[in-house]
């Protein structure tokens, strides 16, 4: 509903009656303040069965709030938060607990109790009413419902059964922030996160926040999924910019510090150091992961930080992350680092971290198509490469002409501070890599996050937060994750490129293959957009990558017949005759056509080699036909005079049936002269 405001607005409303006073009652409205101005209106109001006024909802235009005005002459007011669009306005009222509240977003903003036992409704309103003077603009009203019980925001139906749904994530932002504001509204629009999904907190401009705030967010949080019901629905949980993502508690010397967003993860239980039911250890391979829908449930979320210094930079996080993929015109996404350049770097060290890394030396790495390096010195060389596992809490970042991917520290104090300081998860972002992975304490060898079962999820095309659920060993625990958690970090890998199907060579584009397949399978099938048209042959090109991800320099192609379902080989043509126009040779009163293969019929996929004639003005028709020697390469015709003038072409016939026809030649008439041959008409 759209409410174009003007001097003096007193009564442009839709208006309901329930049958009877309802002493509980909720209405609950999104709201968008668009381009209003110049005062306050009424947009809600509900009526007594004598049609007094129980109570208004009234909308400040210019101090942006939401004011509900009782008859018994009591009030509560709530800020909208800045810069959102939509906002869930919900007022409840309850004259048998003389209690009323109002919610913003699903987040309750203000409540009053008093004698309230006078305001049963009957009839509703939605509108444009009581308006003041200088009103100017308009105001949206959308999604209206009355109801006896809580209502809430309007909440998206998530259909992939995945954590790589944003419709299954919970977004906190922080309502003191201005900033984080914008961050969260932005993020919403470009992920496609359903405003429900945006859950408001308010807190400081430090980076830290105390225990009780932490076990206070905890509470909020877990509050937020049990009264919308959609505990089972959501899968991750994130911290947007502006939002402390740690916690700090004793001295200020050798203080206490944990990670928000892993005490994030289980919110029924307070142990630290839980075991994490999506870790997998040891050397992992895609075909290991667990099935994607498992990753969320039950009672450990996938927890992420959009943390940054600056808002500029959590922007950026984004950025970077989709910077690192194309979009093909099939809709996938494939990886944008170099194979030629950008390297994979992982330092040496001992115990679990070491044999995790030994995943970069199985043949499941080799398809990850990045150059590995592991005599590689962090602390002389410096940080810096595409996709770097670091045991080192140290070193400078050199920019190498790499691009910045993915940095992951298994060592601790590698991420106490993100928005300030000198330690390496800040030093990352700084350099401009798209994902960071950190630890707070010191990381026991038990407790070493699994660089394997990371690179595994990344390669199967989940996402970063996916990537980090099943690398972890303990939830409650101190490492942060830095990056968007919705975003993916395809990796070249080792294999084959399909590209097609083209129809001829003028339409070859090897800048999007079809179908990436690693270096394993000898065959494939072809389903849906990749197969030929119905009825047609296809020309498809297959390079072979090396470990880099570098194609061959020369290309193998192969054609493909559909009909129907099926996919057959269709027999090569002729190279001659090859083009329109073609002549033949007048031999003793007889046409002489010879037809030429490049290689032998068993190789051409050649059975059966049919003639077609067609007389000036009559229907084409097969006039020969011959079985061919699998050995041989050529055939010759030999055929009287047809009516005056007469053009013939070849047939080529594999063993599936598939039929391709040469081009016609020239018209040809035989004349007495043979000297001349033939005259072409």
């Amino acid at each position: 509903m759209r409410v174009e405001l003007s001097a003096g607005l007193s009564g442009q409303y839709l208006s309901w009656d329930c049958g009877a006073e309802q002493s509980i009652y909720h209405v609950r409205v999104m709201l968008n303040p668009s381009d209003a101005a110049g005062g306050a209106l009424t947009i809600i109001n509900g009526r007594s069965a004598t049609g007094d006024q129980m109570f208004a909802l009234r909308f400040d235009a210019d101090a942006r709030q939401v004011t509900c005005v009782l008859a018994t002459s009591d009030q509560i007011t709530a800020d909208l938060p800045p810069t959102l669009d939509w906002h869930c306005v919900e007022i409840a009222i309850d004259t048998a607990r003389d209690a009323a509240t109002m919610w913003i977003n699903g987040i309750e903003a203000a409540s009053i109790s008093a004698s309230l036992s006078g305001l049963a409704a009957r009839e509703f309103r939605i509108g444009g009413m009581d308006g003041d003077p200088a009103l100017t603009g308009s105001v949206f009203c959308d999604e209206w419902i009355v109801a006896t019980h809580y209502v809430g925001p309007v909440f998206a139906p998530a259909t992939p059964d995945h954590a790589g749904d944003p419709r299954r994530w919970l977004v906190l932002y922080n309502t003191n922030n201005p900033d984080s504001i914008a961050w969260a509204d932005q993020y919403r629009q470009r992920r496609g996160v359903p405003y429900a999904n945006l859950v408001a907190v308010a807190y400081g401009s430090d980076e830290d926040m105390s225990i009780p705030e932490l076990l206070s967010l905890r509470a909020d949080v877990a509050d937020y999924l049990a009264r919308h019901t959609i505990s089972e629905t959501m899968r991750g949980i994130m911290i947007g910019y502006g939002v402390p993502g740690s916690v700090r508690f004793g001295p200020p010397i050798n203080a206490i510090v944990l990670g928000v967003a892993s005490y994030l993860s289980d919110l029924t239980n307070d142990l630290s150091g839980l075991a994490n039911p999506h870790f997998l250890t040891g050397v992992v391979d895609v075909s290991d992961l667990p099935p994607r829908a498992s990753l969320g449930s039950g009672s450990a979320y996938l927890v992420a930080e959009m943390n940054a210094p600056t808002r500029a930079l959590a922007d950026a996080l984004s950025d970077r992350a989709d910077q690192l993929r194309t979009i093909g015109p099939d809709g996938h996404a494939r990886s944008a680092l170099d194979p030629a350049i950008d390297q994979f770097t992982a330092s040496q060290t001992t115990g679990t971290w070491l044999e995790n890394l030994a995943f970069i030396d199985t043949p499941a790495f080799k398809r990850v198509r990045l150059p590995s390096r592991t005599d590689w010195d962090p602390l002389a060389e410096g940080h810096g490469h595409a996709i770097e596992l670091s045991d080192e809490r140290l070193g400078a970042m050199v920019n190498t002409g790499q691009r910045a991917a993915l940095l992951v520290a298994g060592a601790g104090l590698t991420a106490d501070e993100v928005r300030s300081g000198d330690q390496l998860v800040r030093r990352a972002l700084d350099h401009g890599y798209a994902f960071a992975f950190g630890t707070i304490a010191t990381v026991s060898p038990g407790a070493m996050v699994n660089p394997a079962a990371m690179l595994a999820a990344l390669r199967a095309g989940w996402t970063w937060a996916e990537a980090v659920a099943v690398s972890v060993p303990a939830i409650h625990d101190d490492w942060r994750a830095i990056g968007d958690p919705l975003a993916t970090l395809p990796l070249p890998e080792a294999g084959w490129d399909v590209c097609g199907p083209f129809e001829s060579w003028a339409q070859v584009d090897l800048e999007y293959p079809s179908i990436t397949l690693p270096a394993g399978p000898s065959n494939i099938s072809l389903d849906g957009a990749d197969q030929p048209p119905d009825d047609r042959d296809s020309i498809y090109i297959v390079r072979q990558l090396d470990d880099l991800g570098r194609p061959e320099a020369g290309l193998t192609h192969t054609r493909r017949h559909r009909v129907g379902t099926s996919l057959f080989i269709p027999p090569v043509p002729s190279v001659y005759p090859a083009v329109s126009g073609w002549s033949a040779k007048q031999v003793d009163d007889q046409w002489r056509i010879t037809a030429v293969w490049p290689a032998r019929f068993a190789s051409m996929h050649v059975q059966r080699v049919e003639l077609i004639e067609q007389q000036s003005g009559q229907a084409e028709q097969i006039v020969d036909a011959i079985t061919v020697d699998a050995r041989g390469w050529q055939l010759t015709f030999m055929r009287p005079p047809a009516g005056d003038t007469v053009r013939y072409r070849i047939r080529a016939i594999s063993a599936d049936g598939v039929e391709v026809d040469g081009p016609w030649s020239a018209w040809l008439k035989l004349i007495a002269d043979e000297a001349r041959s033939l005259v072409v008409i």
